[in-house]
């Protein structure tokens, strides 16, 4: 018996998926108090009413509707019907998008009743991740519209728009490219103008701080979307506005995950070294913001097989990982958390690039033992990388296998380039020897197909 082959065995993604979802449910108050930027029926409804400085109350008089059962749905504990959605689509000239993204919202609910009948309530961000097509299925035509009204006479505050960024976080993981891209395109429009308008500076640099995250985020979701030309763009104003807010963790944060992302968009590795490695000087210690730096530098360290520089990044990471909060490692599923398994996942991605198959196999379930069911995305970048070492480890054959069942497991919104990129990496690991093999000439025949569809 092999040494890989004493190790656990591997558990798929699919096994992992079929797992009870035990995801932490969003905290919903009242429609009322309640201000979320997550693109959904409820969020657009709240705020072109209170784009026009009316109650809920006001609300129902006029739709002839009573105002708790319109509270049910801003707070999201309600569905809306197809006739509430008319009316109020009607009342605020939405010509339609309301309409649109209410049946949308009540066919992704109907499909996600069937695999968890016994849920009373809505989980608005695992909601948002099963529902993805509802921003498409609206239409940006319609979406273009409700920006224009919201623009026209609703100014959020800056403690609103950061519990909105926060909000997306959290959604980043879950939500397809074609759900998020639309979301963030109205909420940054809205910002754009009311960034311009005067306001006290520790509002001016509040907001600074919010764009500079949406503008990250945006990168985020341009290149997950394919766009490699846009997408650096973005980073280059996200960088600027972080600047420009003064705060020492925006611009750490920044810079850390556009080093980290460099590894997916074709962008200069020794640039993206440079960039993690600023941030690390300028972070503060024991903060999220130091780990994400110290992970980046990790990753492209390992990426450029810069071995004593990836493993010192390493050891530095494992000891701030130590000192975080306790509410930001509870974190799981936000980008701006910092959970055990997101250090593992760098440990997973160092050790893999080092070609140290043996220490990667060793920490491929820690990696994903944090994760929850529902960040299939990253479990299934967990699995890649596993079935790269796998490779490494000479088991070519079932690698490959591996990394197959993986990416056939994930649905095919989630197959973006940050999931085949390290499918592509599981191949380049087969020896050339091998690569002239059936195995190896299939699976690089289905990732063509994969990366060109």
């Amino acid at each position: 018996m092999t040494e890989r082959e004493q190790l656990p065995r591997c558990v798929t993604v699919e096994q992992h998926c079929q797992r009870p979802n035990t995801a932490r449910s969003l905290d919903l108050r009242d429609g009322e108090e309640t201000g979320m930027g997550d693109g959904s029926f409820a969020a657009v409804l709240r705020a072109l009413r209170l784009s026009r400085g009316m109650s809920l109350r006001e609300l129902g008089r006029q739709i002839t509707y009573d105002y708790s059962h319109l509270s049910r749905i801003e707070s999201g504990k309600s569905v809306p019907s197809a006739g509430v959605a008319e009316k109020v689509d009607d009342l605020f000239g939405a010509e339609g998008y309301l309409t649109r993204l209410a049946s949308a919202e009540r066919a992704a609910l109907e499909l996600h009743s069937r695999n968890s009948e016994e849920r009373d309530d809505v989980d608005r961000r695992s909601f948002l991740g099963a529902a993805t097509g509802v921003a498409a299925s609206a239409g940006l035509d319609g979406l273009e519209n409700v920006r224009r009204v919201l623009a026209d006479g609703h100014m959020r505050g800056p403690e609103e728009w950061e519990s909105i960024v926060r909000d997306y976080g959290h959604l980043y993981h879950v939500a397809a490219p074609s759900v998020m891209l639309p979301a963030i395109s109205a909420d940054l429009a809205l910002l754009g103008k009311q960034i311009n308008v005067p306001c006290d500076a520790n509002a001016q640099r509040q907001l600074s701080r919010t764009t500079a995250h949406l503008c990250a985020l945006m990168a985020q979701v341009l290149a997950n979307s394919g766009d490699l030309v846009a997408a650096p763009r973005w980073w280059r104003t996200a960088r600027q506005t972080a600047d420009a807010s003064g705060s020492k963790q925006v611009q750490v944060w920044v810079r850390g995950r556009d080093a980290m992302r460099a590894l997916y968009e074709r962008r200069s590795l020794p640039d993206a070294l440079r960039s993690a490695r600023e941030a690390v000087q300028i972070s503060l210690p024991g903060t999220v913001e130091r780990a994400c730096a110290l992970a980046a530098y990790a990753e492209v360290a390992g990426r450029l097989r810069l071995q004593p520089q990836a493993v010192s990044a390493l050891q530095q990471l494992a000891d701030v990982q130590a000192a975080l909060p306790r509410d930001v490692v509870r974190e799981e599923a936000s980008q701006f958390g910092w959970p055990e398994s997101r250090t593992t996942f760098t440990e997973l991605y160092v050790y893999t690039f080092l070609g140290d198959a043996k220490n990667a196999l060793r920490v491929a379930d820690a990696a994903l033992a944090g994760l929850p069911p529902e960040l299939t995305r990253r479990r299934g970048q967990v699995e890649l990388q596993r079935a790269t070492a796998i490779v490494q480890d000479g088991s070519v054959a079932e690698g490959l296998q591996h990394a197959f069942s993986v990416l056939e497991t994930l649905p095919k919104e989630q197959r973006i380039n940050v999931v085949t990129d390290l499918a592509w990496d599981t191949y380049k690991a087969v020896p050339a020897v091998d690569q002239i093999k059936p195995a190896a000439r299939e699976f690089r025949q289905f990732l063509q197909m994969e990366t060109t569809a």
